[in-house]
């Protein structure tokens, strides 16, 4: 999938879930609004949001089509395929499938980072039974100090506790006097059991010194977010790792839990996504991979890739 359409600049964050009850893909993809219009001329006369939420379906999940609908007008198209752009943004969503203790207010479960009015940032939910129309949860906010990149959720049905990973903004410690590490290179998760009480957040894996560089101005790499889910016994995390100077590649690394909280590197620091050969599509970059879809004897991760470091 590119962007294609006259309404998208950049597109990013695959969400895929397979629909065993309509036989097809779907396809929750974030459109990045870049403010670069009508060959790069700026439209001031619209509603513009940075973040949005936009849909695709596929049959066979490799062919995409993104039908046209008239949910969310942008930028004078009357018809589009985007169907939120929330109070003020869509912004690092994650779509899963409804629990089953839920499920009765829709198949589908979709978390986001919006701003709301005297609260600031917040994660909000909501739900739908065909992927395209959406309802909020009744109780929004669920969490109302966001906290940085994505927040993905993982419910666990044997325990009936909700783990939810994103990338911590604080340190116990005053930041501008600690120096060695940024405050946004770690993984943290919190805990609830009724998407209400969150327990505070803890750090669950951070940069060591394999993730360091001794190159002169190369400061070495670190955590751009993780996708997290329960596969099977344990727990998977698709880790974002990126240059700390701002241009080089970066990858998908692959991390292993037994439980949520101890979490596991390879000790080799193999890529599990690695880039693409020069000249390829994704040779720069690889990064935001946020689920696997199980058909028949194959997995289908999906992932954004960038030609550039």
């Amino acid at each position: 999938m590119m962007p294609d359409q006259p309404w998208e600049h950049s597109i990013g964050l695959p969400n895929v879930l397979y629909d065993e009850q309509m036989q097809k893909f779907h396809m929750w993809y974030a459109n990045y609004d870049t403010g670069k219009w009508g060959g790069g001329k700026t439209v001031k006369n619209y509603k513009r949001t940075a973040y949005m939420m936009s849909y695709a379906e596929s049959t066979d999940g490799v062919h995409w089509t993104k039908p046209l609908m008239d949910k969310v007008p942008y930028m004078g198209y009357e018809k589009t395929n985007i169907l939120m752009t929330g109070n003020s943004t869509v912004q690092e969503f994650v779509v899963i499938h409804t629990p089953e203790h839920l499920r009765e207010r829709g198949r589908f479960m979709l978390w986001y980072r919006d701003s709301m009015p005297g609260l600031g940032r917040c994660v909000n939910v909501a739900y739908s039974d065909n992927g395209v129309d959406w309802t909020l949860h009744d109780d929004n906010p669920v969490y109302k100090k966001a906290l940085d990149a994505q927040h993905v959720p993982v419910w666990d049905e044997q325990r009936q506790i909700w783990l939810l990973y994103a990338r911590p903004q604080q340190l116990a410690a005053n930041e501008s006097r600690y120096s060695a590490e940024n405050s946004r290179t770690r993984i943290s998760v919190t805990v609830s059991h009724d998407m209400k009480n969150w327990t505070p957040a803890r750090q669950v894996l951070g940069p060591d010194e394999l993730d360091r560089s001794d190159e002169p101005g190369n400061k070495g790499h670190f955590f751009d977010r993780m996708s997290a889910l329960k596969w099977g016994n344990q727990y998977i995390g698709f880790l974002a790792i990126q240059p700390r100077h701002g241009h080089d590649n970066g990858w998908i690394e692959l991390a292993t839990s037994p439980d949520g909280f101890r979490w596991h590197r390879s000790p080799l620091r193999e890529p599990f996504i690695p880039n693409g050969k020069e000249g390829q599509w994704d040779a720069g970059h690889t990064w935001m991979l946020t689920s696997i879809v199980e058909r028949g004897h194959f997995l289908y991760l999906y992932y954004v890739g960038a030609s550039q470091p």
